[in-house]
């Protein structure tokens, strides 16, 4: 495991997150300019799948920002409450998406994924 503020870097053959790894993830965003910070899974840049665990503020700003045709992503809810908005283009309204940690009583989405170069913007709604 290396450390690049605000980046933890798993690396071997097999990548386990932990309940430590978390906590110190939350503390380096605290700590970070932009409220965020990031566990990188995968194992270059130029892999073809990016896998991370991000940890969001409720005050980090993400701006509206759409990735390349062919790529997609992943929201995976462990803990809080994420907004998604997005738009189809510059000129259409927005819609948004809540997203929860997974309960078994509950009929809201916990993991949410696009494609095809979706303008979106996550927003946590908790710490």
């Amino acid at each position: 495991m290396s450390v690049e503020k605000p980046i933890i870097r798993v690396d071997g053959a097999v990548k386990t997150v932990d309940h430590y790894l978390i906590n110190r993830l939350k503390k380096l965003a605290g700590s970070s300019p932009d409220l965020r910070s990031r566990i990188l899974i995968h194992n270059s840049s130029e892999s073809p799948i990016h896998e991370m665990i991000i940890v969001l503020h409720k005050d980090s700003i993400v701006e509206p920002h759409r990735h390349p045709m062919g790529k997609s992503e992943s929201y995976l809810i462990l803990k809080g409450h994420l907004r998604i908005n997005t738009w189809e283009d510059a000129n259409s309204n927005p819609i948004s998406h809540e997203i929860l940690p997974y309960d078994a009583d509950s009929s809201s989405a916990f993991f949410w994924n696009y494609s095809n170069g979706l303008w979106h913007q996550p927003q946590s709604l908790t710490d």
